[in-house]
C-alpha cells in the first residue's frame, strides 16, 4: 500500500458543484507580439480556445461485513472502512496519473545530444528540465520508481569507483518524488501544476444493505469519489515522461 496520493498531492486541485464542467482548452497560439514603429500595423496575435464539456468520472469500490464480524471484534470494522479509503485513494490516483502519462510528450529536444560527457541517470533527468524550460515552463516535479531512484543514488564514477553527486543534484532533488506508479527506468518531469483535477463529489463513505444483506446479518460500506481532470493542448509540452537510458543513449557524446 505505497504512496497512495503520489500525483494527486501535487497536481492543481480544485473543486467544483458541476457534474457536467465546462472548461476553456487554449488549443493553440497565432502570431506574436514585436516591436513596431508609431503609426505602423501591428502584428496579428490570437489564442485558440475551444470549450469542452468534462463529464464527471468515479472511482468506488464496496466491502461487505457480518454483523458477528463488527461485534465480535471489535474497532475491527473501522478498520476495513479506513483501509477501503486507502483502496480508493489509491486508484483514483493511480488513474489521474495514467491521465497525466498520456497527457505528457517525450523527450523531444535535440540540442544536448551528442553534448554530454560521460552521460548518466543525473544528466537525463536535467535534460529533461531543459526541455520544459526550453517549453517555457518551469518544472517543479520529478518522478521515477523506487528501483530507478536507487540506480540512481547508486551511480559511480567509472576510475575510482565513488559515488556520484553532481552540482546540480540540491535542484534535483528538491523535485524528486518516488512512486512505484512510474514505470522502472522512466521519468516524469515537468510542471505539474498545469495538470488540473476538480473534485465534484469528495470522498464519501456510505453504510447500507446491499441485496439480500439484511438476510446474511451482514451490511455493505462503499467508497467513492468523483471528479474531472483536464489540460489544455497547448500546455502539454509542460510534462515530459521518457525513457532515462533512451535520452542518455542520446545526450551521451560517445567520449
Amino acid at each position: 500500500m505505497y504512496n497512495p496520493n503520489f500525483i494527486t498531492n501535487y497536481v492543481n486541485q480544485g473543486s467544483t458543484n458541476f457534474y457536467l464542467l465546462p472548461w476553456v482548452n487554449e488549443t493553440s497560439v497565432e502570431g506574436a507580439a514585436a516591436a513596431v514603429q508609431e503609426g505602423a500595423a501591428k502584428p496579428l496575435w490570437n489564442t485558440r480556445f475551444k470549450v469542452e464539456i468534462s463529464e464527471a468520472k468515479k472511482i468506488a469500490a464496496m466491502s461487505t461485513i457480518t454483523e458477528e464480524f463488527d461485534q465480535d471484534l471489535p474497532g475491527f470494522t473501522t478498520i476495513v472502512q479506513r483501509l477501503l479509503t486507502e483502496e480508493v485513494n489509491r486508484k483514483w490516483d493511480d488513474a489521474v496519473y495514467a491521465d497525466v502519462i498520456a497527457a505528457a510528450t517525450g523527450y523531444t529536444i535535440t540540442g544536448l545530444n551528442g553534448q554530454v560527457d560521460d552521460a548518466n541517470l543525473y544528466d537525463t533527468l536535467r535534460a529533461g528540465i531543459a526541455q520544459i524550460g526550453k517549453n517555457n515552463f518551469i518544472a517543479n516535479f520529478i518522478g521515477v520508481n523506487p528501483v530507478t531512484n536507487a540506480l540512481i543514488d547508486m551511480q559511480k564514477s567509472a576510475t575510482d569507483r565513488l559515488y556520484l553527486t553532481p552540482p546540480f543534484w540540491q535542484r534535483l532533488n528538491a523535485m524528486l518524488r518516488e512512486g512505484n506508479k512510474v514505470a522502472e527506468g522512466f521519468g516524469l518531469v515537468g510542471d505539474i501544476r498545469q495538470y488540473n483535477v476538480d473534485i465534484y463529489k469528495s470522498l464519501m463513505l456510505k453504510v447500507g444493505y446491499n441485496m439480500d444483506d439484511f438476510q446474511r446479518n451482514q451490511f455493505s460500506v462503499v467508497a467513492e469519489i468523483r471528479y474531472h481532470d483536464y489540460i489544455s493542448n497547448n500546455r502539454k509540452p509542460a510534462l515530459a515522461y521518457y525513457n532515462l537510458n533512451t535520452v542518455r543513449s542520446l545526450i551521451d557524446s560517445g567520449s
